[in-house]
């Protein structure tokens, strides 16, 4: 759909568009029996991630991980060199806050449409 003053770019086609909203019921359906269960996700763009559903809603799944997640320079977990205020391991920059170590509480926001496999831990 074109409006005056503006130029269609990009346009999903209609079957790759019911396609995904159907692999995103199926995930979530899925995702919501997996609630407080340790799973392992992988998702569409080949990263890996363990952790704990907490929470599911229309758009995404809410893992608990112990992975810092966040972009921040120094902070522990692997790549973290120290770069910055913290002290990391590994070479390049870190995931955490600098000069704290994992955080078990952190929850991690993944979107239902990017994940491919999800499986059971415990």
């Amino acid at each position: 759909m074109a409006y005056r003053g503006h130029q269609l770019m990009y346009q999903c086609e209609h079957q790759l568009a019911d396609h995904l909203k159907k692999h995103k019921e199926h995930a979530k359906h899925t995702c919501k029996q997996l609630v407080n269960h340790k799973v392992k996700v992988l998702t569409i763009d080949g990263e890996s991630i363990e952790g704990i559903v907490v929470n599911v809603d229309d758009h995404y799944v809410f893992l608990q991980v112990e992975d810092q997640r966040g972009f921040y320079p120094g902070g522990y977990g692997p790549g973290g060199g120290g770069h910055g205020h913290g002290h990391g391991h590994g070479p390049g920059p870190g995931w955490g806050p600098p000069g704290h170590g994992p955080n078990p509480n952190v929850i991690l926001p993944l979107a239902l449409f990017n994940l491919l496999t999800i499986s059971l831990l415990w």
